[in-house]
């Protein structure tokens, strides 16, 4: 029985954006947590 490429793709898709959502909300808690703003840019002198 043959495998699509849906099939054989997707999941793995799925399983790293869960794997991303994940560290994008420990950065957004670490970044609450230490006060930073969304659109802060480091200053260059």
């Amino acid at each position: 029985m043959p495998i699509s490429m849906y099939h054989a793709s997707v999941p793995v898709f799925l399983q790293l954006l869960g794997g991303l959502k994940g560290v994008i909300e420990k950065a957004e808690a670490h970044a609450s947590a230490h006060k930073w703003e969304e659109n802060a840019r480091p200053s260059i002198s």
